[in-house]
């Protein structure tokens, strides 16, 4: 029997360089696949460059590039260039040809297993359990898809727990990160590095701005990369927020066209900064506003060749799928899928879903919040509330830290909250334009109030991110 078909790897290598091919529906098809799937070198080899450039490059490389490429041995270049095989250009195709490379990988886990077992029992002695023990592992990697290699921990017979326990005894813990929220950070550890997490909250209470402002955090203060699917807005929403968080500038001179020139020569500065930072560590900061639909399978397979350590999905409910009177299930399967996804790749997976104003309650399915490491929900729909400015973000689960309340005050004037409960906050205002949106410290509007008798403010600024955390000087003036 055949162990693989060299036409049907050749295929799907040109079907991921191809250029009559949309790069997103490429990207999404890399993401189907891993190195498992490929035996005859050449294909295999060409498969994990061009794996490495995508995570490298955030970009899939040509074939004729792929051909020229000096990192592949010349002689499997040449034997790529000389065969004829013709790139799957419809959905059907590439379907078709994921089965067949996903058949022969089984069947070559199978003949691999086989030939071993058959190895072991020419021996003298033959340790059955062993065997058979080897032999599940190996049926179970070949019903997984992604073809992962994937650890049995065994404590007794077959016993594989020493190095955990050494990992244990050595102080090894499952890594938090900053999420730049100073309460949460200092009471919880900062939020997990993979896994998921869900932000839920009323209509217009702010969820997208929060995951914003975690997303920018991520790429600034954790110097990891960070993919937003947004499915409200579209990129120049997008952006238009971003930078009037960075820069303080009110998000209403955006939207009206009133940016003022020193408002723009802010902007720009703001703006290098933070590219500058992304090519220093290289790193991303990558916004997708889908035209058509999506479904969550789509969005993460999309995301996997290109390595981000942070995926972001605003907002579930508007995925494809997630309508009609089954929608609990969609919701309910798109967050499994979600944490299959992180435990994959190691990436934390941050969801968005809407909160039920009279509840309190996930609405349409509670069965989200099982499948979540993290969750952060507010109801910010009381006009006293509001009044106030104040959000009670409620830590409602955490697998590995207390459940609480912690207060940031709103400032959704400028993209922005802080964490003290202040609505005291840092507003760009150009010389000849008083800001409107800036509260004095009763809560009121104008300027020169609030002050105590040496003039300055009564209340200290404390903004949601700790400065001194960030050794890079680019990270600190983007945040400042």
């Amino acid at each position: 029997m055949l162990l693989y078909s060299q036409s049907a790897e050749l295929r799907a290598i040109r079907t991921l360089t191809s250029p009559k091919i949309d790069e997103s529906v490429r990207s999404t098809w890399l993401g189907q696949l891993s190195k498992d799937f490929f035996h005859f070198e050449p294909c295999q080899r060409a498969f994990e460059r061009i794996d490495k450039l995508a995570k490298k490059r955030f970009r899939i490389i040509s074939f004729k590039a792929l051909i020229e490429d000096p990192s592949l041995d010349e002689d499997m270049r040449d034997v790529l260039a000389n065969m004829e095989e013709s790139p799957a250009i419809k959905k059907r195709q590439r379907k078709e040809t994921l089965e067949t490379l996903d058949n022969y990988r089984k069947i070559r886990i199978l003949y691999y297993a086989a030939k071993s077992t058959l190895e072991a029992m020419g021996e003298t002695e033959v340790d059955v359990d062993s065997l058979l023990e080897e032999h599940a592992q190996q049926l179970a990697r070949a019903n997984m898809k992604g073809a992962a290699e994937e650890f049995f921990l065994n404590f007794g017979a077959h016993d594989t727990s020493d190095a955990i326990i050494n990992d244990i005894l050595a102080g090894k813990v499952n890594p938090r990160i900053k999420s730049g929220f100073a309460e949460y950070d200092e009471r919880s550890g900062g939020l997990p590095e993979n896994g998921v997490m869900i932000i839920a909250a009323t209509t217009s209470g702010g969820k997208s701005t929060i995951a914003m402002i975690i997303s920018k955090i991520m790429y600034l203060l954790n110097k990891m990369s960070v993919l937003r699917i947004t499915l409200e807005m579209q990129e120049l929403q997008e952006t238009q927020r971003l930078m009037s968080n960075l820069t303080g500038i009110p998000l209403r001179r955006f939207t009206q066209n009133k940016l003022t020139m020193p408002d723009k020569a802010l902007l720009k500065r703001k703006h290098k900064e933070y590219v500058d930072h992304g090519k220093k560590h290289g790193i991303t900061y990558t916004t997708i506003s889908p035209k058509g639909q999506m479904t969550i399978d789509d969005a993460l397979r999309m995301a996997k060749p290109f390595g981000h350590k942070v995926i972001v999905i605003d907002y579930l409910g508007l995925l494809d799928g997630m309508d009609g009177d089954d929608q609990w299930k969609g919701l309910n399967a798109a967050a499994r899928t979600a944490k299959n996804y992180s435990r994959e790749t190691g990436a934390l997976v941050i969801l968005l879903a809407q909160l039920d104003d009279a509840t309190d309650k996930l609405r349409y399915s509670r069965g989200i919040k099982e499948h979540a490491d993290v969750m952060w929900q507010w109801n910010y729909s009381k006009p006293e509330m509001r009044e106030a400015r104040v959000i009670p973000i409620q830590v409602s689960k955490d697998r590995d830290a207390e459940l609480y309340t912690f207060d940031v005050g709103e400032r959704f004037d400028v993209m922005n909250v802080t964490s003290n409960g202040s609505t005291e906050g840092k507003v760009h205002k150009p010389e000849d334009e008083d800001d409107e949106s800036q509260p004095n410290k009763k809560g009121g509007k104008g300027k020169g109030k609030g002050k105590d008798k040496n003039g300055k403010n009564g209340k200290k600024k404390k903004w949601i991110i700790r400065e001194d955390e960030d050794d890079d000087d680019t990270g600190k003036d983007a945040l400042s």
